[in-house]
C-alpha cells in the first residue's frame, strides 16, 4: 500500500496465489472505502500487445502507454489492483511471467467465454465481500466479467468506457510518465 495516500495495513501477509501478499485475515485501514476488515476499491487494468522482450514482474511487462495510464489511475484511485491476461486469466502486479502472443480480440467466442470462467474463478478468490470493482478494459475484457460482478454484490465502475484510445489517453494525461 503507499503511504503517501494515508494507508495502513496490519495482519499477516501470504503470498504464492494470484491474490499475492493479500490475505482475506489482513486488516486494512485506508482514507476512502472499508467494509468490515477488507479492503474494497479493486481496479482490474487490462494487458496489452506491447511487451517487453524478457520475463518481468507482471506490472513492468506491458508497455503500451495506456496500460502504463492505467497502471497509474488504479494505483493511485484504488486499494489493490491486478491484470487481465488474455493468457493467465487474473495476474497479481507482482507475478513474474514470459511474454505471450495472445489476445482477447482474436479469441473465438468459446475461447473468451472459457477465459471469463476461469478469470470468474480467480476473482472469487480474491475479492473481498462488497468490493468495488473498477474495470480499466475494453469490452472484450468486461463482457464475461461485468454481469457477474454485479450479480455477486459488487460494485462497478467502468469510468473509461465507451470512450475510445485516444480519448482515454487524453483522459489520463495526469496518470502519464508515472
Amino acid at each position: 500500500m503507499s503511504s503517501s495516500r494515508g494507508r495502513h495495513q496490519r495482519g499477516r501477509l501470504g503470498g504464492g496465489d494470484v491474490c499475492g501478499s493479500v490475505s482475506t485475515s489482513t486488516v486494512f485501514e485506508t482514507s476512502s472505502h472499508v467494509v468490515g476488515d477488507f479492503l474494497t476499491r479493486i481496479a482490474l487494468v487490462s494487458c496489452a500487445k506491447k511487451k517487453r522482450q524478457e520475463r518481468a514482474p507482471a506490472r513492468d511487462l506491458y508497455l503500451s502507454e495506456l496500460f502504463r495510464r492505467y497502471r497509474a489511475y488504479a494505483i493511485a484511485n484504488a486499494d489493490r489492483w491486478y491484470i487481465l491476461s488474455a493468457k493467465h486469466g487474473l495476474l497479481n502486479p507482482d507475478q513474474v511471467i514470459a511474454p505471450y502472443d495472445c489476445t482477447l480480440n482474436a479469441m473465438s467466442a468459446g475461447d473468451r467465454r472459457d477465459w471469463a470462467t476461469r478469470v470468474r474463478r480467480q476473482l472469487r478468490q480474491c475479492l473481498p465481500p462488497g468490493a468495488e470493482v473498477v474495470v480499466l478494459a475494453g469490452s472484450r475484457y468486461r463482457e464475461g466479467i461485468e454481469a457477474f460482478l454485479t450479480a455477486n454484490g459488487f460494485s462497478v465502475s467502468v469510468p473509461f468506457k465507451g470512450l475510445g484510445i485516444g480519448k482515454q489517453l487524453q483522459q489520463l494525461m495526469p496518470y502519464a510518465g508515472t
